[in-house]
């Protein structure tokens, strides 16, 4: 198995930042489809 170094470059590293912002507005918006709320709002109660 071997690993790949690169240089960090401040493209490289933007990219990183884009993908970042990208995958946590993504596993936000599931959360709030499948459960219905906020992570930071308080459980509804129904009743």
């Amino acid at each position: 198995m071997a690993t790949v170094v690169t240089d960090p470059t401040l493209k490289s590293v933007s990219i990183l930042g884009l993908i970042v912002l990208i995958r946590t507005f993504l596993s936000l918006s599931l959360q709030v489809e499948l459960e219905g709320k906020f992570p930071w709002q308080k459980a509804r109660i129904d009743k």
